[in-house]
């Protein structure tokens, strides 16, 4: 009987050899890429954002998603622009210099007749003494004055006034938050708040570099449409916008990405591993090169599905195990009781002997194989 099973164990050892690296492949082939690059602080996961608006044409210019502000009459007129009073130290002011990013976007205005800004003004107003503005704007022959201020409150307020030396009024005020303390967030901001404010029509590009085509791409709360290629160019009013992705129910966290007037601002798109969806801007992908998405599904990972059959494998010979360690005592346990009965081991007894010692060992190797096999699915569950 045991001459019998020899085939069949030789058989059983064979496959569960073959088994062991094949699970090893598997584990080895679902690792996840190196990182692209500087991950956000948060890893996103299904959040609670409003649905998008309907889908837009991208070869029409977006607008930035700003509140209204008042009316100011500059055509034909003189714009001065005063320093902007603020809180900051000298290093932060001039790396901000807001006041100059308004001077620059009037310099591009078809209706102002000139725009001047006053580095030493020839007498100090206060910010809120309307008379000695439109006395000095008199004086030096200005239409319309801009003043203002900026504030540290959790990001930065701008303050601004516009004064008609003309009407010897106040037309238009304002006060606007960017909740941001980066430097290239708020001056993109200001130039968004300066081209709105002026009327001038500027105009930034966004390209978005998505590699995978079931991504849609949320610009502010516009859904932009794609085509066929995994980049997509978008002309939009320059400013502090929000861009995030989604895939059916995931989507990315936003991220806030500042776009400057005539400039063109690339962003990447891509999908981790484990069904992460992040946004990144060149400056923080390794070597400026962005890496291909990894696939991802909502089903069972070739290292679960190699820990199943591994499982699977190691009880069946666990089983297989504990029975040929049971057959083996028996045989055994018979050639015992003949040489009892006849006080000397026959032929047959001899036999039973041999057997059961073969079958015991092999009982023994199928166990340790069997928990090392079990040990080895548990590996691929939970640390994988």
């Amino acid at each position: 009987m045991a001459v019998a099973q020899r085939p069949f164990l030789q058989r059983l050892l064979l496959l569960l050899s073959l088994l062991a690296p094949l699970a090893a492949r598997a584990q080895a082939t679902d690792r996840p890429p190196p990182p692209l690059g500087a991950p956000p602080p948060s890893l996103p996961s299904v959040v609670d954002l409003p649905p998008p608006l309907p889908a837009v044409p991208t070869d029409e210019l977006l607008p930035l998603d700003l509140p209204a502000l008042p009316d100011v009459d500059i055509a034909g007129k003189k714009l001065c622009v005063w320093p902007f009073k603020n809180e900051f130290t000298s290093a932060e002011a001039q790396s901000l210099d807001v006041q100059s990013i308004f001077l620059d976007v009037a310099k591009e205005s078809k209706s102002l007749s000139d725009a001047v800004l006053f580095l030493d003004p020839v007498q100090a107003c206060e910010l809120d003494d309307t008379a000695c503005f439109i006395k000095l704007g008199n004086a030096l022959q200005c239409g319309t004055m801009l003043v203002g201020s900026s504030t540290k409150a959790n990001g930065l307020v701008l303050h601004t006034r516009w004064i008609s030396a003309e009407k010897n009024e106040v037309v238009s005020k304002s006060d606007s938050v960017v909740e941001s303390d980066n430097v290239d967030h708020i001056q993109a901001w200001a130039e968004g708040q300066a081209c709105s404010a002026l009327k001038v029509d500027c105009k930034s590009t966004l390209v978005v570099d998505a590699d995978r085509k079931d991504m849609a791409l949320v610009l502010d709360k516009h859904t932009l449409k794609r085509s066929d290629g995994t980049q997509l160019k978008v002309s939009v009013k320059p400013g502090l916008h929000s861009f995030r992705v989604l895939i059916d129910e995931r989507t990315s966290l936003e991220r806030r990405v500042p776009l400057r007037r005539n400039k063109t601002t690339t962003v990447f798109a891509r999908q981790t591993c484990e069904g992460g969806l992040y946004v990144y801007e060149r400056h923080q992908l390794q070597g400026g090169v962005a890496r291909q998405s990894c696939e991802y599904s909502t089903g069972l990972k070739p290292t679960k599905v190699a820990a199943i059959v591994t499982a699977g494998v190691g009880v069946l010979a666990l089983g297989i195990g504990a029975y040929e360690g049971l057959h083996g005592k028996s045989l055994q346990n018979q050639a015992n009781d003949g040489y009892k009965s006849r006080g000397a081991y026959s032929q047959a007894d001899v036999g039973n002997l041999n057997s059961a010692s073969s079958a015991m060992k092999t009982g023994n190797v199928l166990m340790a194989v069997g928990a090392g096999l079990i040990v080895a699915a548990a590996v691929l569950t939970f640390a994988f």
